[in-house]
């Protein structure tokens, strides 16, 4: 099992301190946690690409990390892999910033969750191309053999909320876990219906501990 790796584990321990408070959270942490809760989770979990995405020019994935992936997460090889939602995490290295993402392949739309970062972010840009959208829609449908529609043609949607400027990583997990326990439509309903915060996502304190305890 990959979470039983002890240099991974170790790794992961050695970034435990960007739980801190007003800290930065590593990526790594992040993907060790979401992958505990999704393993930990059995059948009864919705499906999760559990791989973080960081935002740069080169986005293709080495066949040893796809390899990796889908011996991790039980992708079929030998016959069709369902064409199920996907959720998985963007990280801007530069600003610190994560946002939730998920993918629904058979209804050709894509799902954004707290990307925009405040309300006077005059470089924020709307458009999934600012972030390469496009690109991620047909690499992560090519590691399950999915012949996505073209990403043109995805309708992109987008819900934003309050944020504080040091727990982008926490709330971002804390949707995906959403996700992974409530499904598609439970998760974007809360998103839809309330201005703030979900009531599922508890206060940044909580969240860290959360996370901390998974671990």
């Amino acid at each position: 099992m990959v979470l039983a790796s002890l240099l991974l584990w170790h790794i992961v321990y050695e970034e435990l301190k960007t739980l801190d408070n007003r800290q930065w959270l590593d990526s790594l942490v992040c993907n060790y946690y979401l992958s505990f809760i999704w393993h930990d989770s059995g059948d009864d979990a919705h499906y999760c690409f559990l791989m973080i995405f960081r935002l740069r020019p080169d986005l293709q994935i080495t066949p040893i990390k796809i390899d990796t992936y889908r011996h991790a997460h039980h992708v079929p090889t030998t016959v069709d892999c369902p064409i199920i939602p996907v959720t998985f995490l963007i990280h801007d290295a530069e600003s610190a910033h994560y946002f939730a993402m998920i993918f629904n392949y058979a209804a050709n739309i894509a799902y954004i969750f707290r990307r925009k970062i405040g309300d006077h972010n005059t470089h924020y840009n709307p458009d999934w191309r600012a972030w390469q959208g496009p690109e991620h829609w047909q690499i992560i449908a090519d590691p399950h053999h999915w012949n996505a529609k073209d990403p043109e043609m995805v309708f992109v949607i987008s819900r934003d909320c309050r944020q504080n400027g040091y727990d982008y990583g926490p709330i971002a997990c804390a949707i995906i876990k959403m996700y992974m326990e409530n499904g598609l439509e439970e998760t974007w309903t809360m998103f839809q219906e309330l201005p703030i915060n979900p009531p599922s996502i508890s206060c940044d304190h909580i969240l860290h501990l959360t996370m901390l305890e998974g671990i």
